[in-house]
Parts: structure tokens; C-alpha cells; sequence
């Protein structure tokens, strides 16, 4: 799932900076795309929830947004310091985003508290 909400959001991305639109809000736009698709496809196929849909919700938007900020500042350091590709550092950077958004959906977001007030995957 994270290779089809990868490549949704950066083919999203590549068409906004493409229009015009500024580097990292086509960035904050992509990953609205993808995260939408990823909790979808995650909550039903890669963790098969059968949690309560509001509360893990809210956690997965919150890793969403962890996320996102961590996309954000990446993309800005390897565009404007290390002078990088627009569509180059995307592609860069969403392998990192990728690995700390789904452990962290993995071991929270998706995860029930169990009897012993800890989280289980």
C-alpha cells in the first residue's frame, strides 16, 4: 500500500509544481491525496482493523501530519540548502516519510490499547 500511496502523491505533486503551484504547498497537497488513500487501503487491507474508525482516525491523521512535517522540512532542506531537483528530493524524501509513517501508524494508529493500557499492533 505504501508504493500506491508513494506514487499517488508524487505524481500528484510532479503535476501541481508542474502548474505552478510552490514546491511545498504542491507537497502539502500531494500528501493529503496520499493519506487519504492510505487509510482506505490500510485500515482495510495492510493492518485489517476492525478497530473503532473515529479514534484511530484521529490517530492516523496525527501521524499523517508527523508525517508531513517531516516531509516538509526534508523537501525544503534538499531544494533550498543542497540545491536538489524539485522532483528529484520528492523522490528522495518519500522513502524516509514512508518508513516512519507506517511504523508509527503500525505501532499507534492502527493499534488497540490493549488490557494492559499498551498499545498491541
Amino acid at each position: 500500500m505504501g508504493c500506491t500511496n508513494t506514487a499517488l502523491s508524487w505524481c500528484a505533486y510532479a503535476l501541481l509544481v508542474h502548474a505552478g503551484v510552490h514546491l511545498l504547498a504542491a507537497s502539502a497537497i500531494a500528501w493529503i491525496v496520499g493519506a487519504i488513500n492510505s487509510y482506505v487501503l490500510n485500515r482495510r487491507w495492510t493492518f485489517r482493523s476492525r478497530g473503532r474508525w473515529t479514534p484511530e482516525l484521529v490517530r492516523f491523521a496525527v501521524v499523517q501530519s508527523a508525517g508531513l512535517a517531516l516531509d516538509v522540512v526534508l523537501l525544503a532542506a534538499l531544494t533550498r540548502d543542497a540545491g536538489i531537483d524539485k522532483l528529484l528530493a520528492q523522490a528522495l524524501v518519500y522513502p524516509v516519510t514512508m518508513v516512519a509513517t507506517f511504523a508509527l501508524s503500525r505501532q499507534w494508529a492502527f493499534a488497540t490499547l490493549g488490557r494492559t493500557g499498551r498499545w498491541q499492533a
